[in-house]
């Protein structure tokens, strides 16, 4: 993957989810999704499109928790702000939909030199 990719894919995931603290919708409603013209994002996360269609999660550009929950994903392990944001959408807990979504905006992503050197992109990602 290319440091022009990867940081527009950075880019995009803050954009997505500063408007998801915003409005307190799902991440699959972002109006960006038409906008952008994005053809298939995985889980519509742009860290996972990081990964490169990897399953592996260490591959993932956000440091998630570090203990196992017993989820698939380190993001959707109950104490992870992930976690914790679709409880809160399940809830219908707007407030706490909002606050976990500006957290998650804000997240940092590991710098684009720790990338694997094997790593391709396999999306496209629109500039």
């Amino acid at each position: 993957m290319r440091r022009r990719e990867y940081e527009r894919l950075e880019k995009l995931h803050r954009e997505m989810w500063s408007w998801c603290a915003e409005t307190g919708l799902h991440k699959k409603d972002w109006p960006g999704w038409q906008r952008k013209g994005m053809n298939y994002i995985p889980n519509h996360c742009f860290a996972c499109a990081a990964r490169e269609g990897s399953l592996n999660c260490s591959l993932c550009p956000i440091a998630w928790v570090k203990n196992s929950e017993g989820a698939k994903y380190a993001c959707e392990w109950p104490s992870s702000l992930y976690g914790k944001w679709i409880t809160s959408y399940e809830q219908g807990n707007i407030a706490m939909i909002k606050k976990y979504a500006a957290k998650i905006a804000k997240m940092a992503w590991r710098p684009y030199e720790s990338l694997r050197k094997s790593q391709h992109l396999q999306y496209e990602i629109p500039y």
